[in-house]
């Protein structure tokens, strides 16, 4: 590689051999079903051809992005400007955070994004009025899950986490004086 860690040879050549949107597949008898994950490698290729630099510039935006909407959720979630920056410090310095987005052929940079960006959307739903906005937002948030599922088959715990936060939720509500959204826990653990 000229720039960094090209680790994976099999991506690339996938990326490159793309066939187009619905031509996805997976490298070889691996059994392991990740569209998004191909399509985004290959829409890369696309897009920028062999170019480590410009791709290495793409996955430092994402970095940037997730570490911000790490620190708008904790905001949201009801922390404080310290909680949030902690959280955000604590993403930057993360020891797989060299791994994930210094090398090719990793899936959770993409899935990392999409998730907290169905979090972050599914979160406008206590602000909304209408029911339509609602049935909307719900809808984005899920598409945004399945997208990040069909990343990685790792998010197969999500909805696990998601009815864990909700069980929580339930036991954290009968002590005062918690703030606890059941329905939003709900509408997250469903979403999932």
């Amino acid at each position: 590689a000229q720039f960094g860690l090209l680790d994976d040879g099999v991506t690339a050549m996938m990326a490159e051999n793309s066939q187009g949107v619905l031509g996805f597949t997976d490298s070889g008898l691996t059994g392991r079903f990740r569209p998004v994950y191909w399509q985004y490698y290959s829409g890369l290729y696309r897009l920028i051809g062999v170019s480590p630099t410009i791709f290495f510039i793409l996955h430092a935006m994402i970095f940037a992005a997730i570490v911000v909407m790490v620190i708008l959720l904790v905001r949201r979630l009801g922390g404080n400007r310290l909680q949030a920056f902690i959280a955000g410090l604590v993403a930057v310095t993360a020891g797989p955070v060299i791994e994930n987005f210094f090398t090719l052929s990793k899936s959770e940079p993409l899935q990392t994004f999409l998730i907290l960006a169905g979090l972050l959307v599914i979160q406008a739903l206590a602000a909304t009025k209408t029911k339509r906005g609602r049935v909307l937002i719900f809808c984005a948030a899920t598409v945004m899950f399945v997208l990040a599922s069909f990343t990685k088959e790792t998010f197969i715990v999500m909805p696990a986490v998601g009815l864990a936060w909700l069980v929580m939720g339930w036991v954290l509500k009968r002590w005062p004086p918690t703030r606890v959204d059941l329905r939003l826990r709900v509408a997250v653990a469903a979403a999932l």
